[in-house]
């Protein structure tokens, strides 16, 4: 793996809660993603501090114990002041209480790590809303930027249909209707 040249064990992790464990031909015939091997992630990033590995760790540990998860903790260095870290929730698709506790897990350690001030470098799609509790100034401007575009963008339709040709067989007759529904000739 070092090498660049992965040798296909690197999946196993994700099989570490499935309760059918490993698939018979792995590594060959490991996909994760159909075997329901469920994986949740949260990423903080962190000064490049012993004392913040050990804070993080620690703001982790008590949620991840309630819920009966093991911690799995990877801090990689982004730069030489920063680090990435992930925590991962590794849990069994196929047993829904698992997967409601996982996701408990992972909603309640995301909350402490943001309220803690170590922000996440990547989220999930189910994770997006959490990163703007609507106090942000910056996200409320975005959201009138879109919501004006998308009024603008109806009022134009509206407009636009409004102005589209008569039937043919309307007050106006089938020549009026072809006239007006040419393209224009922009050299004139």
């Amino acid at each position: 793996m070092n090498r660049g040249v992965p040798d296909g064990r690197f999946p196993a992790g994700a099989y570490w809660r499935r309760l059918a464990g490993l698939p018979a031909a792995f590594p060959e015939a490991a996909d994760p993603a159909r075997d329901g091997c469920g994986l949740l992630w949260v990423s903080p990033v962190l000064p490049l501090r012993g004392a913040d590995m050990l804070a993080v760790h620690e703001l982790a540990r008590p949620s991840f114990e309630r819920h009966g998860f093991d911690l799995f903790a990877t801090f990689s260095m982004i730069n030489e002041r920063t680090l990435g870290g992930v925590l991962t929730v590794a849990y069994d698709k196929h047993d829904p209480h698992e997967a409601a506790r996982a996701r408990a897990c992972h909603d309640e350690v995301f909350g402490r790590m943001f309220d803690a001030g170590y922000i996440p470098y990547r989220v999930g799609n189910h994770a997006m809303g959490r990163l703007d509790p609507g106090s942000d100034s910056y996200w409320r401007t975005v959201a009138r930027i879109i919501r004006g575009r998308s009024i603008r963008w109806a009022r134009s339709r509206l407009v636009a249909t409004s102005r589209r040709a008569p039937a043919a067989d309307s007050e106006f007759g089938a020549d009026s209707v072809r006239r007006r529904t040419e393209p224009r000739d922009s050299s004139r």
